[in-house]
């Protein structure tokens, strides 16, 4: 090997020699970027497990609060029930009797936010509780447990039940979505019609509730905040307006669906959530 091929080959390995210094810094500084990187990942995890604990702990509390208000209250107002009924009792002068419905009014609002501080309560607790039970009977059962509503007993409910009749799944928390849905469409039914149609088909992994009254419906803009916490979108509202927001709640947590829709005299709401058959004993 002369000379000219030693000097081209110390050429050639210096030139190789920096090309693989300059990766070898590429990689150095390729390196201290995922480092970095890394902590910045670490600490929004960090960050991330630490709002997570806080969250439970408020959701803690939340259920806590909820818990201590609804009975709280509920001792007092069943109380006031109770003296109401024995005042009713009596022979009242006319000039007393408007004080008495006031008195009967303000009760039976004390009675919803009751209600609705329980159905919070349950329908924002995260656990799974399936059983056995047969649709047509909760469903029935629901209706009845309207009749606080304003004319409840000129409403007609048209029901339809297809599909098995025993599921398994959680009934405490079908029973808040049957609730509030069916409430509603009783409080803004038509006045004069007074329908409300329940149609419910349960198929071997989804049930699917078609709920629809035959009121004045839902505008678009009010359709945008239906499921907000605490809207009321009309002055036939009654409650804090939580319903509808708790329906959505539970039915995103149960992974199901939840559709609306208003025209011709009618709104509809259609849900659809996964179930089981009843488990062989």
């Amino acid at each position: 090997m002369n000379e000219e091929e030693i000097k081209r080959l110390n050429e050639l390995l210096n030139e190789r020699t920096m090309k693989l210094m300059e990766r070898e810094s590429e990689l150095a500084d390729r390196f201290e970027e995922l480092e970095a990187q890394k902590e910045e990942l670490t600490a929004a995890v960090e960050e991330l497990i630490e709002k997570n604990k806080l969250l439970a702990e408020r959701n803690q509390e939340l259920d806590q609060i909820l818990y201590r208000a609804s009975h709280d209250l509920g001792s007092p107002v069943a109380s006031m029930v109770g003296v109401l009924s024995l005042l009713q009792l009596e022979t009242i002068p006319e000039n007393f009797k408007p004080y008495c419905q006031h008195f009967e009014k303000a009760i039976t609002q004390m009675q919803a936010v009751v209600k609705t501080l329980i159905l919070l309560g349950q329908a924002t607790d995260e656990s799974f509780n399936p059983v056995v039970f047969t649709i047509q009977d909760v469903v029935e059962d629901e209706i009845s447990q309207l009749n606080y509503l304003g004319n409840f007993s000129q409403i007609e409910f048209k029901k339809s039940f297809s599909g098995d009749g025993q599921l398994y799944a959680d009934e405490s928390q079908l029973r808040i979505i049957l609730k509030c849905v069916m409430a509603n469409a009783v409080i803004f039914r038509n006045p004069g019609k007074g329908v409300v149609t329940v149609d419910v088909h349960a198929q071997p992994d989804q049930l699917n509730l078609r709920i629809a009254d035959d009121g004045e419906g839902i505008s678009a803009e009010t359709g945008k905040k239906i499921f907000d916490m605490f809207y009321r979108g009309s002055e036939k509202s009654v409650g804090l307006g939580m319903g509808l927001y708790m329906v959505r709640k539970i039915v995103d947590r149960l992974r199901g669906s939840l559709m609306w829709q208003s025209g011709n005299g009618q709104t509809v709401f259609t849900i659809s959530i996964p179930v089981a058959a009843a488990p062989v004993s």
